[in-house]
């Protein structure tokens, strides 16, 4: 992995209060510079990276290049929001900060993170542009939710590019998370694919391993599902077979409790047919009831004809 010396200028010009992005423009750089930082130190543990502001009067150089990140991070608490930009002067000042750096076979770069409009005449940029270019110096300009500046910027970051070492990222802000952006863009490392979008860089033979890996396992699923296919063929059978024989036992069983109810129901119905055909069992209820049987060959009271007087 690459050995460098970054540069990170921020914006802090009172145009990144503006709140086009999550949360503001001031506190969404914060967010793209931690992962700057974590990504360039992890990359290689001996880079040196350093802070600067570009708005306001005075000591703008927070942290000369250093390797001790976490002294980085405690120098936020010292930027505050103030005037406005000047960002050909801010890159000469970093410029020459990383001229005096500690290790020379470090290659160096700046970050600029710009989230105002830049009062520069295209001029003055693309002479910096140029010097930047003959001096092997690498630029990557994130523009935060300025519109105004996306042809400047775009053009500068063209000038300086070589052997695309140089990058230029458009952050429109919204919903969208600056960190994002920078991983799709490249900043963060990676190399571009065919479909234009970026990958991060992986070591060759650490990819090599995945990707025999990931074949066996799909062999591995493979064989486990051809084995499975049988197996799952004769379960089904079964599962039919046994529903077969229940629907049929079902049957069976219904059948036979009809065929129960018949048997049980013909002792019955004969016996009381035998009953009522016995004339001396007539006999003897019609004297429970105390009826008479020559009665009822009778006429009725009313139809009796009245003897004559």
């Amino acid at each position: 992995m690459p050995l460098e010396c970054v540069m990170i200028l921020l914006d802090n010009s009172l145009y990144a209060r503006n709140a086009d992005a999550i949360p503001n423009r001031f506190q969404c750089q914060f967010e793209g510079i931690n992962s700057l930082i974590n990504h360039k130190s992890n990359d290689n543990a001996e880079t040196s990276i350093g802070l600067m502001m570009m708005a306001g009067k005075g000591k703008q150089i927070l942290v000369t290049p250093t390797n001790e990140t976490v002294y980085i991070f405690s120098q936020y608490n010292k930027i505050q929001i103030q005037d406005f930009i000047c960002l050909s002067r801010a890159i000469q000042i970093a410029q020459l900060t990383m001229k005096h750096r500690v290790n020379k076979n470090q290659h160096e770069r700046i970050v600029v993170f710009v989230a105002s409009v830049i009062k520069e005449t295209p001029e003055e940029l693309y002479v910096i542009a140029g010097n930047l270019r003959k001096n092997m110096i690498a630029v990557d300009i994130v523009n935060i939710c300025c519109q105004e500046n996306v042809e400047l910027l775009h053009n500068f970051v063209e000038i300086v590019n070589v052997d695309s070492n140089s990058r230029f990222v458009n952050f429109q802000g919204g919903l969208g998370r600056l960190g994002d952006a920078l991983k799709q863009s490249g900043i963060l490392g990676g190399h571009q694919t065919d479909t234009g979008t970026f990958q991060e860089d992986i070591d060759p033979e650490l990819e090599m391993v995945l990707r025999i890996s990931l074949e066996e396992e799909r062999k591995r699923q493979e064989e486990i599902e051809r084995s499975r296919q049988p197996a799952n063929q004769e379960t089904k059978m079964e599962m039919e077979d046994t529903k077969n024989d229940e629907e049929q036992s079902k049957l069976l069983s219904k059948a036979n409790e009809i065929v129960n109810d018949q048997s049980s129901k013909q002792p019955t119905d004969s016996k009381n047919n035998e009953y009522l055909n016995d004339p001396n069992f007539i006999n003897d209820i019609l004297q429970n009831l105390k009826i008479d049987k020559k009665d009822e060959d009778q006429p009725d009271d009313k139809n009796k004809k009245q003897p004559k007087k």
